[in-house]
């Protein structure tokens, strides 16, 4: 019993230290935990690098290489390390390349595979990281629109994401604020607001309501060190006459939780994704530990208390009161049913057939009811012949849905392997490719409503050298520019002399660029570049370099 005890105060001891920070400069942040952003809440920290590429990256504590990625987009280059002392797995993102130990075995499995994409899980588990090791260089790699690095802590088991300012000291020197609140009448469904609500009115006295059953949703912002970048709250806890009603927390969080966040946030404009809705949808997934799900009833004859109080992870906070009271006011009918032809029960599973597509959901696919709606175009010119409206684009999705095409007689069987799927709506322009079942076309995990075209590319990717072969500073790199207007660059492939060589492909740049190997002498050689784009229209060019 001595000797458990003992193993347990050790062990609670280690889980107790800091961990090496992972950047030797002062940690500051530019993205914080769960923050808000377009279909999902922020995994992890975005530390700030000072607006440059190529800073040193540290290994936060002892541990083992896990898993590496590399893509064009998302992550970018990747690491996974995995700390069974602590069980925790820490993850760092967007660096421009990994330190020379790694990047040798990386390499070795790159060429193995032939193909610049990887997601390999490392089963070498002799592969050891010592703290503080300079595991690779931060960069901008990926889905990254600036320098910074993307640092993530998991659980090691439940990859459970973990807010990684519990280990690490982060100057935090503003307290979060407000914006205003939004109101919204959850005695109709799709829950929509109706009414936006500045701090001035709620100073000014009681805010009369005309309806009886309301939800409230909170604009609120934090800072850290300075108002370059605005970030999410860590916590919001809400009150009625003195009692919380309703609390947000983000201490932890689950992958598969990351669609709700469509559940608790606005979609619409000028609102999109600035405020926390502080109640439940009648079909979103609770994933707060909340005492009620945040429903306020009013009443004419009584004024009703509210405090809303937002923190940031270092405790400092902020508050508003607010008094509230039901008001009878006629109101024109807050339903539109033009189009509406189909009430939809959120939790329900629906199949819609139409002779033109047919729609699949699972229950709790949206957060409340509402009436399907939808739009149809189809086109006879062009290279977009079939254009759907679903619903809008504002509307929330929580789980992915099927949508199947039918595009008997509406083209050419010649052409079925050149279409693709492209969303036009205003913040989101993502192409999938689908799976032929004629005559169907089917997509199976779309996580979107709004402007849907079906879309024919029958044209190659382009493919050209940069100017100048062999930059100024870097006289071992490569570089072309590659595009592809219509469906987009799925794979690419370099060969010197005929011998496969690692690439890599940065579509914020058009930029695909590859080393030159060691092994080869300068002399004239000759570069083949392969381009594909999503639905396999290919691209090849045959260049003679000296280098």
């Amino acid at each position: 019993m001595k000797w458990i005890i003992l193993i347990l105060l050790f062990y609670n001891f280690l889980n107790g230290q800091k961990l090496a920070p992972p950047l030797d400069i002062p940690l500051e942040v530019a993205g914080n935990f769960c923050e808000l952003r377009p279909d999902h809440f922020h995994a992890g920290i975005d530390f700030r690098t000072r607006g440059i590429e190529n800073l040193n990256v540290y290994a936060i504590e002892e541990g083992i290489l896990r898993r590496v990625v590399i893509s064009p987009y998302g992550y970018g280059k990747v690491l996974y390390i995995d700390h069974p002392n602590r069980n925790l797995t820490s993850v760092y993102a967007h660096l421009n390349q990994f330190s020379p130990r790694i990047e040798s075995l990386i390499n070795q499995i790159v060429h193995q595979n032939k193909s610049n994409y990887l997601d390999t899980t490392i089963t070498d588990l002799n592969f050891q990281i010592s703290k503080k090791e300079i595991i690779g260089l931060s960069g901008n790699t990926g889905s990254s629109i600036a320098p910074h690095l993307h640092f993530e802590i998991r659980e090691l088991i439940s990859e459970k994401l973990l807010n990684p300012e519990s280990f690490f000291d982060i100057k935090d020197e503003i307290p979060p604020v407000f914006n205003h609140i939004l109101l919204y009448n959850l005695d109709i469904q799709p829950t929509e607001y109706t009414q936006k609500i500045d701090l001035q009115d709620i100073n000014n006295g009681i805010v009369k309501v005309p309806f009886k059953n309301i939800g409230l949703a909170v604009s609120a912002k934090d800072f850290y060190t300075d108002y370059k970048n605005t970030m999410g709250v860590n916590q919001i806890r809400f009150y009625k006459e003195n009692q919380l009603i309703y609390q947000i927390k983000f201490d932890h969080f689950l992958f598969s939780n990351q669609s709700q966040i469509n559940a608790i946030t606005e979609l619409k404009p000028p609102h999109h994704q600035e405020v926390y809705k502080l109640f439940s949808e009648p079909c979103g997934s609770p994933i707060f530990n909340s005492v009620t799900d945040g429903n306020l009833q009013l009443d004419e004859n009584k004024v009703t208390n509210l405090k809303i109080i937002i923190e940031d992870f270092v405790g400092s906070i902020n508050e508003i009161n607010l008094k509230m009271q039901f008001k009878q006011l006629k109101l024109k009918n807050p339903v539109n049913s033009e189009d509406a032809t189909l009430w939809i029960n959120c939790d329900e599973a629906v199949e819609i057939y139409n002779p033109d597509f047919e729609l699949f959901l699972k229950p709790k696919t949206i957060p409340s009811c509402r009436f399907f709606s939808y739009k149809k175009n189809i086109l006879s010119h062009s290279n977009s012949f079939f254009q759907l409206e679903l619903f809008d684009q504002y509307t929330p999705c929580l789980k992915p849905f099927q949508l199947h095409f039918n595009i008997e007689n509406v083209i050419s069987k010649t052409l079925i392997t050149k279409i693709y799927l492209s969303y036009n709506n205003e913040k989101l322009k993502k192409k999938f490719v689908g799976k032929l079942n004629y005559p169907f076309l089917e997509f199976e995990n779309l996580k979107h409503f709004g402007n849907i075209e079906l879309k024919v590319d029958s044209n190659p990717p382009v493919i050209q050298l940069v100017k100048g072969d062999l930059k100024k500073n870097d006289e071992n790199r490569i570089e072309f520019t590659i595009f592809d207007e219509e469906s987009g660059i799925s794979d690419y492939h370099v060969f010197i002399n005929n011998k496969w060589e690692i690439a890599y492909y940065d579509p914020k740049k058009k930029m695909l660029s590859f080393e030159i190997p060691n092994s080869i002498n300068k002399k004239l050689n000759r570069v083949q570049v392969e381009v594909v784009d999503l639905v396999g229209n290919s691209a090849k060019k045959e260049f003679e370099l000296v280098f």
